[in-house]
């Protein structure tokens, strides 16, 4: 006779509980807040890099 212990919890996912799948979104929320953050100081960087490229073009060209 088989061990009916091994059969347990195969062929398929277990459930994962609401609280679970609640905690990993706002997990996941506070990720996104953070990188899009970090992305719009990049943005703010590059335009700063942009004006000092300009400018600095302009210094060489005159």
């Amino acid at each position: 006779m088989k061990n009916p212990k091994s059969k347990r919890n195969t062929g398929g996912k277990m459930k994962i509980s609401r609280d679970k799948i609640n905690d990993k979104s706002k997990i996941l929320r506070r990720r996104i807040r953070t990188l899009e953050k970090e992305i719009s100081k990049c943005e703010d960087q590059i335009k700063i890099m942009r004006i000092k490229l300009q400018r600095g073009i302009q210094d060489l060209s005159s």
